[in-house]
């Protein structure tokens, strides 16, 4: 999991950026609405700076209704639709709003000033983001009303979004939970989430993804990452990731140790060479991925692989 810098815009200027082709009756309700709805933005980002979105409560219930008027073929017609129903209409995928706004994080959450930059899916950070999530549900039955909330609005790859679907929190012994974590507001722990270890089984490398025993269940923050991991079941797919990636990287010592033996005194020497340069890609920060990351943090914390790999290359022929 990483944090993701969210949009510099102020509430009233995004506000302003939402209006922008709206129709009726959207534009009627996005209007009549805006005192309401910028207080209501304003207290969600106060409560998620808190970590307290478990508090949030709809702002209408299913009874709230206004009647507009609009022309249909030259005629006057009137239409009620509830306020709930016209907040989530706000939000559309390909509204100009939400593409700018995707612009700008890819801006602000780039490793090169001035480049944008595809975003890595905060929650997993195994693949591009592709979707923006409504970190609290806009489903009707939800908080539809912070649809077109841009501290709402969190870029997920498809992966994590479907699988959080329109969940948003859990029941444990009576107590309401929050489920997800939030790139923008909750604060990582300063250790790793989770931990990678190699065991040899059957004759094989294998490794195992954990959570790190430092996380601690009281704290609110580590207590949210634990469900999250669970429901989207980080740790598995972090596992098939990473081991598909060690049978590749056992694979590409076997050639390049049979290519270029003669320049080492033997397998101790090239395993050993090859040691040194994990330890100076992690130093140095230039892994590419977290897969490739957890791989070699695990790979140079195992006495046992090491020993593993230098028996395989002995017995290349």
């Amino acid at each position: 999991m990483k944090n993701l810098i969210k949009s510099n815009k102020s509430i009233h200027d995004a506000y302003t950026e939402v209006a922008k082709g709206l129709h009726s009756p959207k534009k009627e309700f996005w209007t009549a609405n805006e005192a309401i709805l910028k207080s209501a933005f304003s207290a969600y980002e106060s409560k998620a700076q808190q970590g307290k979105l478990i508090e949030l409560v709809p702002l209408w219930s299913e009874d709230d209704k206004t009647t507009y008027k609009i022309k249909i073929a030259g005629k006057t017609k009137r239409i009620t639709k509830s306020h709930r129903d016209l907040s989530r209409e706000i939000y559309g995928s390909s509204r100009t709003f939400v593409n700018e706004l995707w612009q700008e994080l890819k801006l602000l959450n780039s490793r090169h000033p001035n480049r944008r930059e595809e975003i890595i899916c905060p929650i997993c950070e195994l693949r591009h983001c592709n979707q923006m999530d409504h970190h609290a549900p806009r489903a009707l039955d939800k908080f539809p009303e912070y649809s077109a909330c841009y501290s709402n609005l969190i870029p997920l790859c498809d992966d994590c979004n479907e699988l959080k679907h329109d969940h948003w929190t859990e029941d444990e012994d009576g107590i309401e939970k929050r489920l997800w974590f939030n790139p923008y507001f909750d604060s990582l722990p300063h250790f790793d989430i989770f931990v990678p270890c190699i065991e040899i089984s059957d004759g094989l490398p294998r490794i195992n993804v954990k959570l790190n025993s430092l996380m601690d269940r009281n704290n609110e923050v580590h207590d949210v990452i634990f469900r999250t991991n669970k429901r989207l079941g980080l740790a598995n797919r972090y596992e098939g990731q990473i081991n598909i990636e060690l049978t590749s990287f056992n694979e590409r010592r076997r050639i390049d140790f049979e290519q270029n033996k003669t320049r080492y005194s033997g397998e101790n020497d090239y395993v050993n060479a090859q040691y040194s340069l994990i330890h100076q890609l992690l130093s140095e920060g230039t892994t590419q991925t977290l897969v490739e990351t957890m791989m070699y943090k695990a790979i140079i914390s195992s006495e046992e692989y090491k020993d593993w790999l230098i028996n395989e290359l002995v017995n290349i022929k």
